[in-house]
């Protein structure tokens, strides 16, 4: 405890060379955990709302292999048997089932005088899928004659409009209060780019829900028998529709890997999880090759730390003769610059510590504000951690440390009896 204090007293004897030593670190250990943090944070906005990877469910579909332009679908079809058999497995609460209309649409809408379109493509899902996500779970059933077809749109969908529309038009960003029950012009057989025989819907937005296809809003799938007879008066050859793709609704988050490897075995494909990954392994290489620059900036601030404790010793030579005259040992020297190595260390790393979190709050509340529909309840773009907030103090910490070794072994090494003939 004596050694303590007197390294603290030591540490801050000069204020100015003490607040200089700290602030590489800081710099360090703030940048490293805001790498981290950003990282954690981007991964998990893109994975929800790009990719749509929910922790409660997996998206199954069949196998496609793809030979140069040629794509074959392999492996068992997502009939009515594979469902009850996927319903079956442990960790499994339902399986709903989802049919992509193989034809090109388009969508036409007006929000405050102004007109925009788009082209799309239109998904029927089970309405159990979103029950939960709709205020008013009965109104997205098949419409009664010359009702509006009642549509779903993505969340990944509203926070692109959000970041371009709103954003570009001065306009309030979009919201369910503010969209739920208004219409839109629904084509289905056509879009800009492709014309031919085709039916045009008008259909009303009951519900938005993060569970549908992110490219294009879903309908009902009691609806689909209507929507086909329909294309087959105007003269569209279509197939028998048939589940291009299966929801598995899970028990329990943690069952996500046990069940995905149950349904990879049954020679069905998780896009999803694929694409995760590789979402997951970009940014880990980004994040890797960012924290070697934070990394950097540690060594810098330990090549200072390690210069500036050689230059105490230097100073401090008659002090140090003097304490191993009167009884010092070695490692009582040597303990003595390490603890002046880890304060300047701790010290830093504090002040990254709290330079991190405001410079976290301060962006993430710039996100929130400049596209409020990104960020839903805790998300974050800088996902700060207490595990990143350690991480950074630990580097910091044991950059200071490793800096220190060398002064501290010189200051230990000295000879009491030269150093103060010397003197």
């Amino acid at each position: 405890m004596n050694l303590l204090r007197l390294a603290w007293r030591d540490a801050w004897g000069s204020p100015t060379r003490m607040i200089l030593l700290s602030i590489g670190v800081a710099v360090g250990v703030s940048a490293l955990a805001l790498i981290l943090a950003l990282s954690a944070g981007v991964q998990g906005i893109v994975l929800r709302k790009v990719i749509g990877v929910l922790p409660d469910q997996v998206v199954v579909e069949p196998v496609r292999y793809g030979i140069g332009p040629v794509s074959l679908q392999g492996g068992p079809s997502l009939n009515k048997a594979l469902v009850k058999r996927l319903a079956a497995m442990s960790g499994v609460r339902a399986v709903y089932s989802r049919v992509r209309i193989p034809l090109p649409a388009h969508i036409d809408a007006e929000y405050r005088g102004h007109s925009f379109g788009s082209d799309l493509l239109v998904e029927a899902v089970d309405p159990k899928l979103v029950s939960a996500d709709l205020t008013n779970p009965s109104l997205f059933h098949a419409p009664p004659p010359g009702q509006p077809m009642p549509v779903v749109l993505p969340s990944a969908m509203i926070d692109v409009l959000n970041m371009g529309f709103a954003v570009n038009t001065g306009l309030p960003q979009l919201n369910p209060s503010i969209i739920i029950g208004r219409h839109f012009t629904l084509t289905i057989g056509a879009s800009s780019f492709k014309s031919g025989p085709s039916i045009t819907l008008r259909a009303v937005i009951v519900g938005i829900s993060p569970r549908v296809f992110v490219g294009g809003p879903s309908i009902p799938l009691d609806a689909l028998p209507e929507i086909t007879t329909a294309l087959k008066a105007r003269g569209v050859t279509l197939p028998d529709l048939a589940a291009s793709s299966l929801t598995v609704m899970l028990t329990d988050p943690g069952a996500l890997a046990s069940v995905s490897e149950k349904i990879q075995r049954l020679g069905l494909a998780v896009p999803q999880l694929d694409k995760a990954r590789t979402v997951k392994a970009v940014i880990r290489a980004i994040t890797l090759s960012l924290g070697m620059f934070a990394t950097l900036i540690l060594v810098v601030a330990a090549t200072g730390i390690g210069n500036g404790l050689t230059l105490m010793v230097k100073d401090e030579s008659g002090e140090i003769g003097l304490f191993r005259a009167v009884g010092a040992s070695r490692r009582q020297i040597l303990t003595l610059y390490q603890m002046r190595a880890a304060i300047v260390g701790l010290c830093g790393g504090l002040a990254g510590v709290l330079t991190c979190i405001v410079i976290s709050n301060v962006v993430n509340f710039i996100a929130a504000w400049y596209v409020p529909g990104l960020l839903n309840g805790s998300e974050r773009v800088v996902a700060l951690s207490v595990y990143d907030l350690g991480t950074g103090l630990a580097f910091g910490l044991v950059a200071s440390l490793l800096a220190g070794l060398w002064p501290a072994r010189q200051a230990a090494r000295l000879d009491p009896a030269a150093v103060l003939r010397e003197r």
